[in-house]
């Protein structure tokens, strides 16, 4: 996972989520734990990491953030 994208790792992310209930739940449960777990190293507590799940009336665009 290390040279994926960012929004390879997001689809990745999105399809397990989508194909194992175990993984959506805890995903949804401990994003970080689970994403530390993934990427094989600690996310700084400094890092928050929210997950949301798009509703059939309700979808999402993430801008990454861009520092100035």
């Amino acid at each position: 996972m290390a040279n994926w994208t960012r929004g390879q790792l997001m689809d990745k992310i999105a399809e397990q989520a989508m194909a194992n209930p175990k993984y959506h739940e805890q995903l949804m449960k401990d994003p970080r734990g689970l994403m530390s777990k993934q990427l094989g190293t600690d996310i700084p507590a400094t890092i928050s990491v929210k997950v949301l799940q798009e509703t059939a009336d309700t979808y999402y665009v993430v801008i990454p953030y861009k520092p100035k």
